[in-house]
């Protein structure tokens, strides 16, 4: 589950976690990394205690001390605790691009799931006040599924629209349709919805060609 907010500039700082956007069991990862359109990378890594119990660094001090550096957007392999609010704020705070990962079943479980680690940085922060940080921060979810035949893929491309109430608001703009199995690899399509995204408008501002065409539906 990877959700992020729109691009922006140059300086880019990478927060390296166990989980990262390109795997180290893929042959060329180093490469994908360094081909990315960025300027003056900075990839911390957290160290575990050792065997004297020292000498820890927390995946939330990373992301505190990246924020300092005044970056343009910040990469966190994988959120699993507090600094997840620390993740956040940044997103919310002018850090456009920024991007993370979340482990969770489903689009709607994943915003749940952001909610109960926020609240494990140890802040009493009622939930309203939580979600709204969450809906102001995030734009898109990309939902990355590992299906029946073993395979992972993208099972949807959701966008979060704003609240309801005190519900946050999702709709989907791609999915993937199965269409049976071929031996046993499963087959399918990825489908539009007929929903354009708000977030298209700000790409189309930037001078991003996006044509309509991709978001008809059946295409």
């Amino acid at each position: 589950m990877r959700c992020w907010k729109r691009c922006a500039r140059d300086r880019l700082v990478w927060c390296w976690f166990p989980l990262v956007m390109c795997p180290r069991k893929s042959p060329n990862w180093r490469e994908r990394w360094r081909h990315l359109p960025h300027q003056f990378p900075w990839r911390p890594s957290f160290d575990p205690t050792d065997v004297e119990g020292l000498g820890r660094i927390a995946a939330r001090e990373l992301v505190i001390n990246s924020l300092r550096m005044r970056p343009d957007r910040i990469i966190v392999g994988e959120v699993r605790g507090g600094e997840t609010l620390d993740m956040l704020q940044a997103m919310n705070t002018g850090h456009d691009g920024s991007l993370t990962t979340v482990h969770a079943n489903s689009p709607r479980d994943a915003l749940a799931r952001l909610e109960t680690m926020v609240l494990m940085a140890g802040l009493d922060l009622p939930s309203r006040a939580i979600r709204e940080q969450i809906v102001s921060a995030i734009q898109l979810i990309v939902h990355i599924r590992r299906c029946e035949d073993g395979v992972r893929r993208v099972q949807c491309v959701s966008e979060i629209t704003g609240m309801e109430g005190d519900t946050p608001q999702l709709q989907d703009v791609f999915v993937f349709r199965s269409r049976g199995r071929q031996g046993k690899r499963l087959n399918g399509e990825y489908v539009a919805t007929g929903i354009v995204p708000r977030v298209v408008e700000q790409m189309r501002a930037e001078n991003h060609d996006v044509p309509m065409s991709l978001f008809q539906p059946g295409i």
